[in-house]
């Protein structure tokens, strides 16, 4: 849909290092996402704004914005938990345990040790989470 080609083109933008354009196709991806789940309620819609989220914690970094870095990728993660815990899911873990690496290195970057060993330490109760998810519904 939209929303996902217009991430798709924030990451070209992103990947060179024209950053406003970046900003302007994920900022409109969130916005879409946003209005979908508003509509619809469904946790694929809610999945897509905290990609989008995800997206525009990594342009936020890129722009050394470490803070709102930090802001976008705590909404993300708020979001991908809530999922986690509803689907229990291999990818509803995924997307928690991509959400939570992004934190940890964050917290790295701000030389916030203590916060990063606590996203460090709640990465490997997903990852137990995600192999016991695989191991009920391989595929």
């Amino acid at each position: 849909d939209l929303s996902v080609t217009l991430g798709n083109l924030g990451d070209v933008s992103l990947a060179l290092d024209d950053l406003d354009a970046a900003e302007a196709n994920y900022e409109r991806a969130n916005e879409i996402s946003t209005n979908i789940f508003d509509r619809l309620k469904t946790s694929e819609s809610e999945r897509d704004i905290s990609v989008s989220l995800g997206r525009l914690g990594l342009l936020s970094e890129k722009r050394q914005d470490l803070v709102m870095a930090s802001t976008r990728a705590l909404r993300s993660y708020e979001i991908a938990r809530r999922l986690a815990d509803l689907l229990a899911t291999p990818h509803a873990y995924d997307d928690l345990a991509h959400t939570i690496q992004r934190l940890e290195a964050l917290e790295t970057r701000r030389h916030d040790g203590e916060a990063a060993a606590r996203w460090r330490a709640e990465a490997l109760l997903v990852e137990s989470l995600v192999a016991s998810a695989r191991e009920a519904s391989p595929t």
